[in-house]
């Protein structure tokens, strides 16, 4: 996983935390106990205070907890289709930064997403008018894919995570605030399932 050269400070401390657990992960020398996690689980019964929030796919191979060997409490994870912005996901971001004080903000799309297979089929045939649902039109209708026609399913994955972020600093002022004041990290990436390896895309 790269370094972004613009973080200071706390956002910078925590994403070389994060940077080092995908290493692990990419390296296969995970640390993460899942026996012992299950013995200390009862600990956070009464409250969380993790510093990085994750917005990413529904897709069940990619399990941010793993891909960053991160244990329970440590990661703020929101899932969704496609990783795409909503009022309710951008609600769910804020509450971490705001009553959690995160420091990190990541929209992590992945290699092969569905979400972005259908918007291709769509755009290169039309479905007939009816046979998708409202929500999965929604849906769709928020997943950006690249302009260049040649473009690869890859290249529709970063543009998409890009615009997503894009997309959360224009819907909440509160995030941009702070990201602007280096007090937030707001990054994008894909996370490539045949590498292992989280890809930092801006």
């Amino acid at each position: 996983m790269d370094q972004p050269n613009d973080l200071e400070g706390t956002p910078k401390q925590v994403f070389d935390r994060l940077h080092s657990g995908n290493q692990r992960w990419t390296n296969a020398e995970i640390e993460l106990d899942l026996k012992r996690q299950a013995f200390t689980s009862e600990s956070f019964v009464d409250g969380q205070d993790p510093d990085i929030v994750i917005i990413t796919c529904s897709d069940s191979r990619v399990i941010p907890e793993f891909i960053f060997d991160a244990g329970i409490g440590d990661l703020f994870v929101i899932r969704v289709a496609g990783n795409v912005m909503s009022h309710e996901v951008v609600a769910s971001i804020e509450f971490a930064i705001l009553e959690l004080d995160a420091a990190i903000v990541m929209i992590l799309g992945h290699q092969n997403c569905g979400a972005v297979q259908s918007k291709m089929k769509v755009i290169n045939s039309p479905p007939i008018e009816g046979s998708l649902s409202p929500s999965m039109t929604t849906l769709l209708e928020r997943v950006k894919l690249a302009a260049d026609e040649r473009s690869d399913i890859l290249d529709h994955v970063k543009a998409n995570v890009k615009y997503q972020r894009q997309e959360l600093l224009q819907m909440s002022t509160v995030i941009a605030e702070k990201q602007a004041k280096k007090e937030l990290g707001v990054l994008s990436g894909v996370y490539l399932i045949d590498s292992r390896k989280v890809e930092i895309i801006y």
